[in-house]
């Protein structure tokens, strides 16, 4: 039971790093992914962040410039990605203000001393609306319930057959 609580407590944190995949691409000489957080992405301050491996020895790039792009509409985002912003210091990670739901295009821009020119990846991601602040936390507020419900279950099963359990111990 214990465990079972433990795994509840820290699933939230199951998609921390990176989050979701939303672009996997080949771009030679490189493979770039594409990961945004929350999962699914919502309203409000998105996670975008950038994974460049080497195209044949899925080696991590480290030394890249990476730009990325987000519209909706015809007001574009323009933000670095860095390491320092990234919990898993392999990715290049950037927080967007995506304040409306719907579908946002991307575009990131990887400099990198291995290439010459620039190189683009183009993408699209599927923002919903935010999450209500009650339905965010009715987990939190299941949980006392759910604690009383298991406790009397206990007490009933416990007191269920008191005869005949001291009818048992007569004999």
């Amino acid at each position: 039971m214990r465990g079972v609580c433990l795994l509840l407590a820290a699933s939230a944190r199951l998609f921390a790093d990176g989050g979701m995949i939303v672009l996997h691409q080949q771009a030679p000489p490189y493979v770039v992914t594409v990961f945004a957080s929350p999962a699914p992405p919502r309203a409000g301050i998105v996670d975008l962040s950038v994974l460049l491996q080497k195209g044949e020895t899925q080696e991590p790039v480290l030394d890249a410039e990476v730009q990325i792009e987000i519209t909706r509409d015809a007001n574009p985002i323009r933000v670095s990605a860095t390491h320092e912003l990234a919990q898993n210091k392999f990715l290049y990670a950037a927080s967007l203000p995506l304040d409306e739901p719907g579908i946002w295009s991307y575009t990131v821009s990887l400099l990198s001393a291995a290439s010459p020119k620039p190189i683009v990846v183009q993408g699209q991601i599927a923002v919903s609306g935010k999450t209500p602040k009650l339905v965010g936390y009715a987990g939190y507020l299941a949980l006392p319930f759910v604690f009383l419900a298991v406790f009397a279950l206990h007490q009933w099963l416990c007191n269920r057959h008191p005869l005949s359990l001291t009818a048992a111990a007569r004999e």
